[in-house]
């Protein structure tokens, strides 16, 4: 597993202790926008599947339409996902 994939599931790991730290505290505010932030996610990765590169089809690359429904699930989820660490980690500053 390269570096990418592993810090991307990180991210999830992170953005999902988050969201049961803010529930189990009765903050739901944060819990509502996680699960917004993922559906949106989730939504972004099947809207893009149908779209193909031009250079990816000519060298034989396989492009996001090629995945199936859960990989596309798993993608928008953690690419959703390390989006907000960054965003945590923006606030640090």
């Amino acid at each position: 597993m390269d570096a990418l994939t592993l810090s991307t599931l990180a991210a999830l790991v992170w953005k999902t202790v988050d969201l049961f730290k803010y529930a189990v505290n009765g903050k739901l505010d944060p819990v509502l926008t996680q699960a917004i932030i993922w559906v949106a996610g989730i939504a972004v990765a099947f809207l893009a599947g149908p779209l193909t590169s031009p250079r990816a089809s000519r060298s034989g690359g396989s492009t996001l339409g090629d995945l199936d429904s859960l990989s596309k699930v798993l993608l928008g989820l953690t690419l959703s996902s390390f989006g907000g660490v960054g965003h945590d980690l923006k606030k640090l500053d």
